[in-house]
Parts: structure tokens; C-alpha cells; sequence
């Protein structure tokens, strides 16, 4: 991570906290997009959950790296998967996925997670929000986690990278304390 990247802190403290791991040789890669695999995992070893590799899902083979957090997450509620039995774990992640399960996630912690759609009129491109959505990006960006990308808008369905992972994480680590 170089020094006084705008992601640099939040890399630092979520990678300092255990949160998000490297991708090898110290390096953490914040360019490359979050898969919807790693972020269960990132959720679950922020919730300190018990290891599981019980699946519903037909696609998540209990030897991967990310099982243990696919499991946990949907025994919890934080994720669902795209059907039924499918949860995709090699797909990128959306910026408003990203929301839902952390808005999911804050639930099951306890936390008021109730907030005003009006919240979302203020970008140009809300509607662009999928129906199953708007409770949990609605709630992200009241609180403050999830913000616009500048110019009134909000670019919901655009994939995440490791580094706007990182600073949403360390917002909603903020948020829980």
C-alpha cells in the first residue's frame, strides 16, 4: 500500500484488526474487485464466527478457502445465495450487495438498521438501485459507509475493490464500537 494512498489507513487498520488478509509476498492488492466469496469470509472473521463447512450451496466446495465464511454467513443471515442452491462465490461483488450484507450483518449484531429511502434521492442515479436492495444501501449511506463517487453519484451496481472494501469496512467497524 503505498504511502498516502486515499485508502491507506483503512487498509492498515482493518488488516491490523485480522479483517482482510493479503494476497501474498505483503502485498494487499486494493485494485482488484472483491468477490462475493471473500467478503462472507472477511464478515465472518470480523464476527470471530464459529468454523463450519456445512453448505447449502451446490457451488461452494467444503475444501475452498472461503467455505468456512459462505457457511457462516448464510447460517447467520448475512448472505443468500443467487438461487436457491447457488451462491456464486467466485462472482464480484456490487456496491449495493456490499451494503445489503452489511446492513445484514448489523442486524444480527443488534444494531438499528431501519433508515429513510429519502436518503438515496440526493443521487441522480438512486434509481438505479435494485428493489432488494434499497433497505440495505439506504442504510449504509445514512450511516455513512457507503458515500457517492462525487458528481451525485452512487454507481450501485459497480464492483468494489479491495480498497473501498477496506474504508467501508473500517466505517462500519467505527459504526460497531
Amino acid at each position: 500500500v503505498p504511502e498516502g494512498h486515499w485508502a491507506e489507513k483503512a487498509i492498515n487498520t482493518v488488516a491490523g484488526l485480522g479483517i482482510v488478509k493479503g494476497v501474498g509476498e505483503n502485498r494487499y492488492d486494493m485494485v482488484t474487485p472483491m468477490t462475493r466469496g471473500s467478503l462472507a469470509t472477511v464478515l465472518y472473521r470480523l464476527s470471530d464466527g464459529r468454523a463450519s463447512t456445512e453448505t447449502v450451496f451446490t457451488d461452494v466446495e467444503r475444501n475452498e478457502w472461503y467455505a468456512e465464511g459462505i457457511s457462516w454467513a448464510a447460517r447467520n443471515g448475512v448472505v443468500t445465495g443467487v438461487s436457491e442452491n447457488t451462491f456464486k462465490p467466485k462472482d464480484i461483488i456490487s456496491r449495493e450487495q456490499l451494503a445489503v450484507m452489511l446492513c445484514r450483518y448489523a442486524k444480527i449484531l443488534g444494531m438499528d438498521t431501519e433508515s429513510p429511502t429519502k436518503v438515496l434521492e440526493r443521487f441522480g442515479d438512486g434509481d438505479a438501485i435494485g428493489v432488494w436492495a434499497i433497505d440495505g444501501v439506504a442504510w449504509c449511506v445514512e450511516k455513512g459507509i457507503l458515500q457517492g463517487k462525487g458528481g451525485d453519484i452512487l454507481d450501485p451496481k459497480a464492483d468494489v475493490s479491495r480498497a473501498e472494501v477496506a474504508v467501508m469496512l473500517q466505517r462500519f467497524v467505527e459504526l460497531m464500537r
